[in-house]
């Protein structure tokens, strides 16, 4: 997952559950020397949000992956994403598994 742009924070192998923080797109331009002059900011809204990645084996080959926003604190409304920011989001995942 680390390298599918996102962080991980925590994780209970057992449950097959880990929980990241999305750090959005990184391209090869983002290393660049002046970038601690310039904005370095994320635009993707989704960039620093939390979410659980929740691993499932179906049976020998197959498995699912699902990841959904993390609850919202006490008080807070709970965080929505559009499925096709979801899908995106496991495409990245996906992308990198070997």
């Amino acid at each position: 997952m680390e390298e599918s742009s996102f962080e991980i924070t925590d994780r209970d192998r057992s449950a097959g559950k880990y929980y990241v923080r999305f750090l959005g797109p990184q391209t090869e331009e983002d290393d660049g020397w002046f970038d601690w002059l310039l904005d370095s900011d994320s635009d993707d809204p989704l960039a620093g949000m939390l979410f659980i990645v929740s691993v499932e084996s179906l049976d020998d080959k197959d498995v699912a992956i699902r990841i959904s926003p993390q609850p919202a604190e006490a008080g807070d409304e709970p965080p929505q994403i559009e499925q096709r920011d979801e899908q995106a989001l496991l495409a990245l995942i996906k992308g990198n598994i070997d």
